[in-house]
């Protein structure tokens, strides 16, 4: 299962921004105000892939903003769980939290996981990314 790493969204945040260090995209801008500066940017300003590199540091920190908005633990690294693979999520963190054994078999493996799952989720926000919505666990 796929998840994303809040300390691996701001690392790459931070990568972003040092690329554009010397440019009208080096600071450490809200999404909003990103796109503004975009948007009144001479395009000539942008050369080659750069263009690609802004739009997903603007993505990026609409994803932050979203995540900080539903979890105070976006620093210490808070996980992403796509919304498709949730019901996947809940069985695991009851296996590492030893509720259920690994190789579960008859009766456990009769759990109605999706309903499980649906319970878990009331603890997670939802935020979307590239598409993709995600469930990261509310505090």
């Amino acid at each position: 299962m796929k998840t994303l790493d809040t300390r691996d969204l701001e690392k790459r945040i931070e990568e972003l921004q040092e690329e554009f260090y010397s440019t009208p995209f080096g600071g450490d801008y809200g999404a909003d105000l990103l796109y503004k500066i975009l948007s009144k940017t001479p395009k000539e300003w942008l050369i080659g892939s750069d263009i690609e590199n802004v739009n997903e540091l603007i993505a990026l920190a609409r994803l932050r903003e979203d995540v900080k908005d539903a979890t105070s633990e976006w620093d210490d690294g808070a996980q992403l769980i796509p919304l498709e693979n949730f019901k996947e999520y809940a069985l695991e963190l009851a296996e590492e939290c030893n509720m259920v054994p690994k190789n579960i078999g008859w009766p456990l493996n009769c759990i109605d996981w999706d309903f499980a799952a649906r319970e878990l989720k009331m603890d997670y926000s939802e935020v979307e990314f590239n598409g993709i919505s995600y469930l990261v666990r509310s505090t």
